[in-house]
C-alpha cells in the first residue's frame, strides 16, 4: 500500500505533466484530445479560446467559447444565430463555471469577441457529441484579455515600405541628417581638427580652393620660384667617392707607386 508521501509525490508529477502541456485554442483540437486520449474526469487543461456569451444560474455560469484566431467575429455571431441550438451547438465548446461561496469571488467581467484564458478545466467530454466541461471558481478569475493573433501573412506594400518605395524627400532628409560634415572640411576631418579650424581659421576655405583650382582661376607657381634641391656634397677630383665620404688624405710625397709601370718610364 503507498504511503501518503508516495501518493503526493505522484500527485506532484501528474500536475507537472498537466501544466507542461500546451493551452487548447481550438474546438477541434479540444475534440481531438477528448477523443484519442479519453482524459479521466480529474484531469485539469488549460484553454485559450474567444468568449461568445454567457449566461448566469443560481450556482453557475455557462459561457460558450469558439476558436481563438477567429478573425471575423461579428460574421461568426450572425452565422449563429441563424442555426437552432442543435447545430450550433456543434461549433462550440460549452464550459460550466461552478461559483464559489464566496460572492465576492464570483465576479465575470468578460466580454464578447475577446479572448482569455482559463486554468484548471476539467471533466472533459462529449455530451451527443457536443464538447462540455467544467471548472470551479477557487480564486479571482483572469479578466485580462489575451492580444490579438498576429495574421501570418503581412502586406508589406502597407505595414512596412520597402527603400524603392520610400519618398524621395525623405531619403534626402535622411542623407542630410545622417552626415555632420560641412561641404568646406574634409570627409576625413575628426571633431578635434574641426574644432581648431574654427578657432584658427585653417582648413576653413579647403572646399573654395578646390573649386578654384578646378576652373583654372588659381595661380600656380613658376619653375623659377620653385627651391632647388640639396645636393650631396662630393671631393672635387674625386669620382668615386659616395656621397656623405671624402677620400683618405696622405702626406706630400708619400703618393702610391704604380705596380705595373708604363714602358715609357723605363
Amino acid at each position: 500500500m503507498p504511503t501518503t508521501l508516495e501518493i503526493l509525490r505522484a500527485e506532484r508529477e501528474a500536475q507537472d505533466a498537466e501544466d507542461a502541456r500546451p493551452p487548447f485554442a481550438s474546438v477541434d483540437s479540444l475534440r481531438a484530445f477528448i477523443v484519442d486520449e479519453n482524459p479521466a474526469l480529474i484531469n485539469n487543461v488549460a484553454q485559450e479560446m474567444c468568449w461568445i456569451d454567457s449566461k448566469e444560474y443560481e450556482k453557475f455560469y455557462r459561457p460558450e467559447l469558439i476558436n481563438r484566431d477567429e478573425q471575423d467575429f461579428p460574421s461568426v455571431v450572425e452565422a449563429f444565430k441563424a442555426l437552432d441550438p442543435a447545430r450550433s451547438s456543434k461549433c462550440v465548446f460549452v464550459l460550466t463555471i461552478w461559483k464559489n461561496y464566496d460572492g465576492n469571488l464570483n465576479r465575470i467581467d468578460y466580454r464578447p469577441g475577446l479572448s482569455y484564458r482559463l486554468d484548471k478545466v476539467h471533466s472533459l467530454k462529449l455530451n451527443y457529441g457536443n464538447l462540455v466541461g467544467s471548472m470551479q471558481i477557487r480564486e479571482r478569475l483572469r479578466v485580462d484579455p489575451l492580444p490579438p493573433l498576429l495574421p501570418l501573412i503581412v502586406n508589406e506594400s502597407q505595414d512596412t515600405p520597402s527603400l524603392g518605395k520610400i519618398p524621395a524627400p525623405v531619403m534626402d532628409q535622411a542623407s542630410e541628417s545622417s552626415s555632420s560634415h560641412t561641404p568646406d572640411e574634409p570627409l576625413w576631418a575628426s571633431p578635434q581638427s574641426k574644432a581648431v579650424s574654427q578657432k584658427t581659421g585653417v582648413g576653413r576655405n579647403t572646399g573654395e580652393a578646390k573649386a578654384a583650382a578646378s576652373n583654372g582661376s588659381v595661380q600656380r607657381a613658376s619653375p623659377a620660384a620653385k627651391i632647388p634641391k640639396r645636393k650631396t656634397p662630393t671631393r672635387s677630383g674625386d669620382e668615386k667617392a659616395t656621397p656623405l665620404e671624402s677620400p683618405r688624405k696622405r702626406p706630400p710625397g708619400r703618393e702610391p707607386k704604380e705596380l705595373f709601370p708604363s714602358s715609357e718610364d723605363n
